[in-house]
């Protein structure tokens, strides 16, 4: 361990991408946060270490 408690992976995951969401997800990343952008919902995500 380096001292960290968390990945955020800022950014975020294309809500119109379900593998990619399905991936994080299956890691243990939870979504946080939503915003729009680019014309599509997006999603902010964290893993808890």
């Amino acid at each position: 361990r380096v001292g960290r408690h968390q990945i955020i992976l800022m950014g975020g995951v294309r809500d119109d991408n379900p593998r990619a969401r399905h991936f994080y997800e299956k890691f243990g990343f939870e979504r946080i946060r939503g915003f729009f952008a680019g014309g599509v919902d997006n999603h902010d995500m964290i893993l808890h270490l």
